[in-house]
């Protein structure tokens, strides 16, 4: 582990933050069945209308369902629309 991302780690851990502050985890924050917003992601692997594959830091999130569209993204989180049915986290 990089030294900054391990003092990152040891500054959330000392003061008990919540562990997606240290920038390293994945946030997946869903309302309802119909939108989520994922934080925290490197790139996308695959994008249909039923499935979007993306990699995290620490492994890969896939989502899947039905009209499944990227609504839009940034360099840190996007926001994903549709019907969604299931998400799978894959851990490296």
């Amino acid at each position: 582990m990089e030294k900054n991302r391990l003092w990152k780690k040891q500054v959330v851990t000392a003061l008990e933050l919540a562990p997606d502050l240290d920038g390293g985890e994945t946030k997946i924050s869903l309302t309802g069945s119909g939108e989520a917003v994922i934080e925290n992601y490197k790139g996308i692997l695959q994008y249909t209308d039923s499935e979007i594959l993306l990699q995290s830091l620490r492994g890969k999130v896939l989502l899947r369902g039905r009209n499944l569209e990227i609504v839009w993204y940034t360099s840190l989180e996007m926001k994903i629309t549709g019907a969604i049915s299931s998400i799978l986290l894959q851990q490296k």
